[in-house]
């Protein structure tokens, strides 16, 4: 399966933790705990609180996700 064929969503971060985020979607209902993709994580771009982010979620489970970019 390609990485096309996750779907790509918008949510705002509500939460940090070591290594995750968690991102609530657009929805106003799911939340998903999200980590940072590697380009994201090559390039040193900072996610905080309250940013608004894209999120690529798996195609099996829906409540883990990369996040992918941070809108500015």
């Amino acid at each position: 399966m390609s990485r096309d064929a996750n779907p790509l969503l918008e949510g705002t971060v509500i939460g940090e933790q070591r290594t995750h985020f968690e991102v609530k979607l657009d929805d106003g209902v799911t939340i998903v705990k999200c980590r940072l993709s590697g380009n994201m994580r090559r390039n040193f771009i900072k996610v905080t609180v309250n940013d608004r982010v894209q999120v690529r979620v798996g195609s099996y489970d829906l409540n883990n996700g990369f996040i992918v970019y941070r809108y500015k």
